[in-house]
Formats: C-alpha cells, sequence, structure tokens
C-alpha cells in the first residue's frame, strides 16, 4: 500500500518518523516541537548511550538528480 507523505507538514512527518522507527525498534523517541532543535527530530536517551533520529523528505527536491 503506498501512501502520499508530502500532504504531512514537515513537523508532523517528523512525529510520524519517531513514531514508525520507534515502534520498528521497540524505542520510544522524545519528540521537539517546531523551532530550533540542533538537527534532532528524536532523541532516546538511556544511561549513556544516546540515540539522535533526523528524518528528512526529499518529495519535490532536488535530491533524486
Amino acid at each position: 500500500m503506498l501512501h502520499n507523505f508530502s500532504a504531512l507538514s514537515p513537523s508532523q512527518f517528523e512525529y510520524l518518523s519517531a513514531d514508525l522507527i520507534g515502534r520498528e525498534t521497540g524505542v520510544r523517541f522524545e519528540q521537539f516541537g517546531e523551532g530550533p532543535d540542533g538537527g534532532m527530530d528524536g532523541r532516546h536517551a538511556r544511561g549513556p548511550d544516546l540515540t539522535i533520529l533526523q528524518a528528512k523528505r526529499y518529495d519535490a527536491s532536488a535530491f533524486p538528480s
């Protein structure tokens, strides 16, 4: 089944990405609202371990070229 993710706002896409990756990996990501976040769209910290999630949507960009 194909989905059109271009209908989502950038923040909605980031939240969806963190939720999907978190469900797949069994990890809950802390998520951040709009604004400067240092490039972090999701963060999981447990003890000394830190995982940073960065979601990018390249729809309608020059990336494929």
